[in-house]
């Protein structure tokens, strides 16, 4: 086989582990919200069919999802000072890579929400990483998506985000949503939704891991 086709071969054996992974988008209503870890992050998970959203990969992480079917990169997070380092990352693998700043609560409105919807629409639904610093702004975002653009109830929005690493802000998509305030909700921070080191590949017992 060449390498050519050995690299298709690779990618569809990617793609099929994806699926077990995280379901197909033919179930993704009865399975939807779920995740699972994948190694080499902190916490990756799908919000929708293609759709993943987690904190920042490391060049080896982004080449294995690359491998297993990864074709686009967006990063919510404010351009700053080394941060090109993961846009040549993306060059050199393949991957498109485009930048759509979230800074915080005060980015999370209808027109960021509609921003990332356009962008996500020009990749007509190529499995696609949307990533923040943690997953806060990430979950966010993708949760009011969910609610405004695809009709999910609020509250099943809500959750979405939670399971997704939503945190500090859930006050903010709360009140955006128009649920009732939860001081719970606001206080308590759910367990991330991987245990794994974004260094080592290992278990983190510093973020409370077995």
């Amino acid at each position: 086989m060449s390498g050519f086709g050995a690299g298709r071969a690779l990618r569809r054996v990617g793609l099929l582990l994806l699926t077990l992974l995280f379901g197909t988008a033919a179930g993704a209503d009865e399975a939807r919200p779920a995740a699972a870890a994948v190694p080499g992050f902190q916490a990756l998970f799908l919000a929708g069919p293609n759709l993943y959203s987690g904190g920042p990969p490391d060049r080896a992480s982004l080449e294995k999802l690359r491998d297993m079917g990864l074709r686009h990169v967006i990063d919510l997070r404010p351009a700053e000072p080394g941060m090109e380092t993961e846009a040549a990352w993306a060059a050199e693998l393949g991957l498109s890579f485009r930048r759509l700043p979230v800074r915080g609560a005060e980015d999370l409105t209808p027109e960021m929400v509609r921003r990332l919807d356009q962008e996500l629409a020009t990749l007509k639904g190529e499995p696609v990483l949307v990533h923040c610093a943690s997953g806060n702004r990430s979950s966010a975002l993708l949760a009011l998506r969910a609610s405004w653009i695809e009709g999910l109830p609020p509250e099943e929005a809500l959750r979405l985000g939670q399971r997704g690493g939503l945190t500090k802000l859930a006050p903010a998509v709360r009140k955006a949503l128009g649920l009732p305030a939860s001081e719970a909700a606001s206080t308590v921070s759910l367990p991330a939704t991987s245990c794994v080191s974004a260094s080592s590949g290992t278990p983190d017992a510093a973020a409370g891991c077995p």
